[in-house]
């Protein structure tokens, strides 16, 4: 017997179905799509979570684009940005995106993985007091802030914002 010719009723209508469908389409040969909804939600929801995360307040800066000595900025976090704002008329000014932070350096502690990407000795030495963002490219933005407490305010935040960026 040919099993694709067996006896078939005839068709007709069980229902209806309606489809929403988004197509992304990618933007890097090498870029990867979660493989399940559970997954896509859940980053979903870190990046809201990292969208959150606020503070604001000065910073000594060096590093990206004060290059060689300190500057005073006031800064504010925005979820996964980091904007500088001019001294005196505080308007935004330069906008870090805290998304290709891969590590957070402070109290001179250096990890092994990160330690290549510092300059120098002599950079750990100077700025030994501060805590230094390190970019995706080797990238060093070193920060300080005018108290312990103040310090440590912000590498809390920073740090909750860098540990996000991991989907």
């Amino acid at each position: 017997k040919d099993i694709y010719n067996l006896p078939r009723k005839p068709t007709h209508t069980v229902g209806t179905l309606t489809l929403d469908a988004c197509y992304l389409p990618r933007t890097s040969p090498l870029e990867r799509f979660p493989k399940t909804l559970k997954i896509a939600q859940e980053i979903v929801n870190k990046y809201a979570e990292q969208q959150r995360i606020e503070y604001d307040g000065y910073l000594w800066q060096e590093g990206g684009d004060v290059d060689g000595m300190l500057q005073k900025r006031y800064f504010t976090l925005q979820g996964n940005r980091l904007i500088a704002h001019h001294e005196i008329t505080k308007k935004p000014k330069v906008l870090v995106n805290l998304l290709r932070v891969v590590d957070i350096l402070s109290d001179g502690s250096l990890h092994n993985d990160t330690a290549k990407k510092v300059r120098n000795f002599t950079d750990v030495v100077l700025f030994s007091d501060c805590f230094k963002l390190i970019f995706s490219n080797g990238e060093v933005i070193n920060l300080n802030a005018e108290s312990t407490k103040s310090k440590d305010e912000w590498i809390e935040k920073l740090t909750n914002v860098i540990q996000l960026n991991n989907f």
